[in-house]
């Protein structure tokens, strides 16, 4: 059994600390690495708090090209495929 990796920022996490630390994680579990969780070292700002608000865990991933997409897009804004509809969506395990 693996033990979780945390992956955290700085001590005050701002946005750049935060998302980074996010993205890193998303990255590691990607390529396999499960065992990576983002985390963060103090509270947040209110700055980091709207944007995890506005964008946070919503969104898209790209069935062809995998690029995580705004909830708010209709098609990928890397590769240009529309949105499938969730009923039409696989489930990756």
């Amino acid at each position: 059994m693996n033990k979780t990796v945390y992956i955290i920022g700085h001590r005050n996490p701002d946005t750049d600390a935060v998302v980074s630390a996010v993205s890193y994680a998303k990255l590691k579990n990607l390529l396999g690495m499960p065992e990576y969780k983002a985390a963060r070292a103090g509270h947040l700002n209110p700055q980091t708090s709207y944007i995890f608000e506005k964008f946070g865990k919503r969104g898209w991933q790209c069935e062809k090209c995998n690029n995580f997409n705004f909830e708010s897009r209709t098609k990928c804004n890397r590769c240009g495929i529309p949105k499938m509809p969730k009923s039409l969506l696989k489930i990756k395990e």
